[in-house]
């Protein structure tokens, strides 16, 4: 028994160096290929591989076609191909990995279709109501929720994989919603991008709210801010990416903003603005202790998400405002002052440009959109008449399209329309199709 036992055991150890040779000659593979959260480029992929792979190989044996500036980073199994886009993007592009893992073994070529381009969201206004609708590249429509009265609020999540929104009843009560949807912006050759999928509606809060506030950040977790009509009835939730609900501590004195990065958020208090991490939040106190404080009276108005940076509007007791660029561990640093209304601003995801309208002359005044470098140089203007920028409506960024979104009317009678600015030369093109909002979906 004790010869057969050993024989057993030598087998075995001999069959498992075999299967461990066999395994190290295989040549590896790929295991995922997603879009990446965007930091410091226009668009990005996270790839992870079975092996450590040799970096300057997989650069050198990759092809993008057509042909635009990207690099790989990272190291080991995982990389991320970073697209760095000087023009504008206008079509799909087709992904051919290679590449050697730190052996010499050659990864087996695949091939890929890969457009980053976001796609258009607006509430459409109909006569029977507004409707959540995306608009295709060629030009049409999709419809992505049912009727309702009116749509307040607008929130894409991170990498396309939902829209979050609030819609109010005909007596004006609100409720939050999440519109799944399944991007096809990556797909294996010979398949070709496609149109996101719509999924499954969910409730995200209970019906006949009296107030509904939502905000997304890029890893897919969504706040929600809600108040009841019974007193103290006012609630904040974190919604996980995973689905898993947490209640927060926290009584703000207006609307809560997640950081594009996650982890923490923005939140108004009675003297300025509050960073506060979401792990303090769920303490007893809320973490009052350990909040950053930004005193005075300020509004945030954009996320620089690659630079942990944001640009905000300060109001003064003369009642001029101030534009400021608020960066990491520095002071804010002021790029504008006037009296003008600052209607909307935007940056780039390091802060090194930075968008904003103003409107001169109060409520039917003129609106000029300007271009600013971080030192408050402006660097480009364009008038917006006769058009003006809609009230309560955002100025948002394509990096893939260099362009700017935003939602003009013409004159107090007409209708909201989206309209497009090409940063080369500001060039303005206004879509005929009657909006509530617009928004990118990424």
């Amino acid at each position: 028994m004790t010869r057969t036992l050993w024989l057993l055991l030598i087998g075995s150890a001999g069959l498992a160096i075999v299967q461990q040779q066999v395994l190290l000659r295989q040549p590896p593979h790929m295991e995922t290929i997603a879009p990446a959260p965007v930091h410091s480029a226009a668009a990005a992929l996270d790839l992870r591989f079975s092996r450590p792979m040799r970096l300057a190989s997989v650069q050198q044996d990759s092809r993008l076609q057509p042909d635009r500036p990207h690099r790989f980073q990272g190291e080991q199994r995982l990389l991320r191909l970073l697209l760095d886009l000087e023009q504008p993007l206008r079509q799909p592009l087709q992904l051919q990995l290679g590449g050697d893992d730190n052996r010499g073994l050659a990864l087996p070529t695949t091939a890929w279709w890969w457009d980053p381009r976001p796609h258009l969201l607006v509430v459409a206004r109909t006569r029977q109501g507004e409707q959540l609708r995306l608009r295709r590249h060629d030009g049409t429509w999709m419809p992505l929720s049912g009727m309702h009265p009116r749509i307040l609020q607008v929130e894409p999540l991170g990498q396309g994989a939902g829209v979050a929104y609030v819609s109010a009843d005909a007596q004006g009560y609100q409720r939050g919603w999440l519109q799944r949807l399944q991007p096809r912006s990556l797909l294996p050759a010979p398949e070709r991008p496609s149109f996101p999928l719509r999924g499954q509606t969910i409730p995200l809060t209970a019906p006949a709210q009296m107030f509904v506030h939502l905000s997304a950040d890029r890893q897919g977790d969504l706040l929600i801010q809600t108040g009841g009509q019974e007193p103290d009835s006012d609630q904040v939730t974190l919604r996980e990416r995973a689905g898993r609900r947490v209640d927060l501590a926290v009584q703000p004195s207006g609307t809560i903003q997640l950081l594009p990065s996650g982890g923490a958020v923005v939140l108004p208090t009675d003297n300025g603005l509050a960073l506060a991490s979401l792990e303090a939040l769920q303490s007893a106190d809320g973490g009052t202790e350990r909040r950053q404080l930004l005193p005075g009276s300020r509004d945030l108005r954009a996320f620089c998400s690659g630079a942990g940076r944001a640009v905000l509007v300060r109001h003064w007791p003369d009642y001029r405002r101030s534009l400021e660029l608020v960066i990491p561990s520095q002071a804010p640093r002021q790029l504008w002052l006037g009296e003008q209304a600052v209607m909307a601003a935007s940056c780039d995801a390091m802060g090194t440009r930075i968008w904003v309208v103003l409107r001169e002359g109060g409520g039917q005044g003129t609106d000029t959109l300007l271009q600013l470098d971080p030192q408050g140089t402006v660097q480009a203007r364009r008038s917006l008449a006769p058009w003006s920028l809609e009230s309560g409506a955002s100025l948002a960024f394509d990096p893939v399209g260099q362009q700017l979104l935003l939602t003009l009317r013409k004159g107090p009678q007409g209708a909201a329309q989206p309209a497009l600015v090409k940063l080369a030369g500001l060039q303005l093109t206004v879509l005929d199709f009657p909006v509530a909002l617009a928004r990118w979906l990424p």
